[in-house]
């Protein structure tokens, strides 16, 4: 299985901020947002999957998936959601168009930058991603993609060998 990430483009220093992004899916598998991203081997993912009737809120640390907090909620097929995650020190809280579904305490990664998540999903569609600084309100990140490219984002293929994914 390919889980291709755009993971954006930073020196990794962010440590306490918020993301905001609009997703939606028109497909059934996994879609979400990696945050405190390291490398491919160490993040925070928040991960929802329509077909598996779940949400998930999983810390992979040297590689390896653990589930810091879950529910049986899929999304619906072509709405678009606002996602909202805000990792303040060791507090890591995701909400949903304003509703706030997991709140959890890991201190494991401290800081990292942030990736746009799907696998496995040819219907992933991400939109309006603003990354602010929890401690100033400063804007660390704002793309709405209007662009038509993916400037400021590396495309990271998990696991490399298993084929290139398609990100427009």
């Amino acid at each position: 299985t390919v889980n291709p990430t755009p993971v954006a483009s930073t020196d990794g220093s962010w440590s306490d901020y918020r993301i905001a992004v609009r997703l939606r899916s028109n497909d059934s598998k996994s879609v979400g947002v990696m945050f405190r991203y390291r490398d491919n081997n160490n993040y925070y993912r928040f991960v929802w999957n329509r077909q598996a009737q779940s949400r998930r809120l999983e810390k992979v640390e040297n590689g390896v998936a653990t589930v810091l907090a879950e529910d049986s909620v899929g999304y619906i097929t072509g709405r678009a959601y606002s996602v909202e995650i805000m990792a303040q020190g060791a507090a890591l809280a995701i909400a949903i168009d304003g509703a706030q579904i997991f709140t959890v305490t890991d201190s494991s990664f401290t800081n990292g930058t942030i990736g746009l998540y799907s696998a496995a999903n040819q219907g992933s569609s991400f939109d309006d991603v603003v990354v602010a600084d929890l401690a100033t309100g400063a804007v660390l990140l704002s793309d709405d993609f209007n662009d038509g490219d993916l400037n400021g984002w590396t495309v990271v293929d998990q696991p490399a060998n298993s084929g290139t994914s398609a990100w427009s």
